[in-house]
């Protein structure tokens, strides 16, 4: 059980970090915070390179947890738009 009491951090670099997963590339140094917010459990993205998904779906902003499954995305994200040809 994981007990939040302000802020939780979770990425590759330990000195920087409340749990580090220091062997997997795929994590930020800082990847994202758990938050305690007055009793209610957030998750917030701390800008990684790769992302934060919950429950499959991308976060951006805090979003407040229930029951939801956490993973870090294990890709890079790629460029959308697609280069015209001149």
């Amino acid at each position: 059980e994981l007990k939040v009491v302000d802020t939780f951090v979770i990425g590759r670099k330990a000195e920087k970090c409340d749990m580090a997963f220091t062997e997997d590339t795929m994590i930020s140094q800082r990847h994202f915070q758990f938050i305690n917010d007055d009793g209610r459990l957030a998750i917030e993205d701390l800008e990684s390179l790769n992302g934060t998904l919950v429950n499959g779906a991308l976060i951006k902003q805090r979003f407040y947890l229930v029951e939801q499954r956490v993973a870090v995305r294990t890709s890079p994200p790629t460029n959308q738009h697609q280069a015209k040809r001149a």
